[in-house]
């Protein structure tokens, strides 16, 4: 398990071959997962979350949130920008700004 963990509360997860937490309270919780930043979470594998409580949901194989609360929960999709919302059933979804998509 090739993990690397920077950061007071930073976790993985004995799933989480080759991830990256780094940052307060971040947690790369899957394959290949990054998650940067303060209470940032990558759940999905392959996922990649950059900024303070960005998130990517298990649902979100190969996912990239990026900002503030960014959250992307659909395979395959971006969400980019200040609590941007990737939240639909959609493949490959790409969102950015503040407007969800469902």
């Amino acid at each position: 398990m090739n993990t690397t963990v920077v950061g007071s509360g930073a976790t993985t997860n004995n799933f989480a071959d080759n991830s990256v937490a780094i940052g307060y309270n971040s947690r790369a919780e899957n394959v290949d997962a990054v998650a940067l930043g303060t209470g940032s979470q990558a759940s999905g594998t392959g996922s990649v979350t950059i900024g303070s409580n960005a998130y990517v949901t298990t649902a979100g194989t190969n996912s990239l949130a990026l900002g503030v609360g960014a959250t992307a929960s659909a395979a395959n999709s971006v969400a980019l920008g200040l609590c941007a919302r990737a939240w639909a059933n959609i493949y490959r979804t790409f969102v950015y700004g503040r407007q969800p998509v469902r």
